[in-house]
């Protein structure tokens, strides 16, 4: 069984947009007042003053095995390839393997299967799909695993606008 904790926050910010201009109030990886750096925004509120209200969360991942819980990953940490982690997709899981698409600070993204302990990439962005002239752009965020753990299906932006489905067995 798999667990993801999610904290939601409440926080007040005096925005510094002008009139026609934006302002980045806060991005994903940034540290929240509780020291857990934000991976997800939802329920922006403004008010005339220019104070912003929203609700900003940090995602974790957690494994439950043997009756055993154990802390996988979460956003903040350094991730595969030593990037910052800035949110983490909803899991699944099938026969020892878990599957998840990874966001990081910056933009980059990828899917990846947790497996003996490790983390495996399935696809990342940037890279090319197999048997086609395009490159993953971004990915859907969910994932399915088959019920032995050995394929795993996602959703991918390609860099040329088409959006597609993939099933595969960690071999691409």
């Amino acid at each position: 069984m798999h667990l993801r904790a999610v904290l939601l926050a409440l926080v007040v910010s005096a925005a510094t947009a002008s009139a026609g201009r934006a302002a980045t109030i806060v991005a994903a990886g940034a540290p929240s007042a509780l020291g857990l750096p934000f991976s997800r925004f939802s329920d922006p509120a403004l008010d005339d003053a220019g104070r912003v209200a929203f609700l900003g969360g940090s995602a974790v991942l957690f494994q439950v095995q043997a009756g055993t819980l154990r802390h996988v990953l979460a956003a903040g940490e350094r991730g595969p390839g030593g990037r910052m982690v800035a949110d983490i997709g909803p899991p699944a899981v099938g026969r020892g393997a878990v599957a998840m698409r990874l966001l990081f600070a910056g933009g980059d993204a990828g899917v990846y299967r947790l497996r003996d302990a490790q983390l495996e990439p399935l696809a990342s962005a940037g890279a090319p799909v197999p048997g086609g002239d395009a490159s993953f752009a971004g990915f859907g965020a969910t994932v399915a695993v088959s019920g032995d753990g050995g394929r795993i299906a996602f959703s991918a932006l390609l860099d040329n606008g088409v959006r597609a489905l993939f099933a595969t067995d960690g071999a691409t």
